[in-house]
């Protein structure tokens, strides 16, 4: 009996290590297996019901409305009970100094630059 407990103990589904954020304007929003997300409510959703090692929240190349809702994105996730705990890296194509300073007063682990 306890042989099946220790099985059913490994067979539980591991949580994705990481969850990929960033915002696409499209029709159709596009969420994959491997953690990649489109929208940042469906991102939000995804963290915390799953609990990853790492949520990443892309900023790319987008407009200042877009950086306000992934700044709103990355401060709920840092607030928030269930992923509060959770590494946020946000991924930036360019030095904006108001961003980087709105990302540490938001708790935002790391701010790395990927041109």
């Amino acid at each position: 009996m306890s042989e099946s407990k220790n099985q059913q103990r490994t067979l539980t589904k591991r949580p994705d290590p990481l969850i990929f954020c960033e915002i696409l304007h499209d029709d159709n929003p596009i969420e994959s297996d491997d953690g990649w997300v489109s929208s940042p409510i469906r991102c939000f959703d995804q963290a915390v019901d799953e609990n990853p090692e790492i949520i990443v929240v892309n900023f790319g190349k987008t407009a200042q409305s877009d950086r306000k809702t992934l700044l709103e994105l990355a401060t709920a996730l840092k607030r928030n009970n269930h992923t509060k705990n959770c590494p946020v890296l946000a991924l930036l194509h360019s030095k904006h100094r108001k961003l980087i300073e709105e990302l540490k007063l938001a708790k935002v682990d790391y701010v790395r630059y990927i041109g």
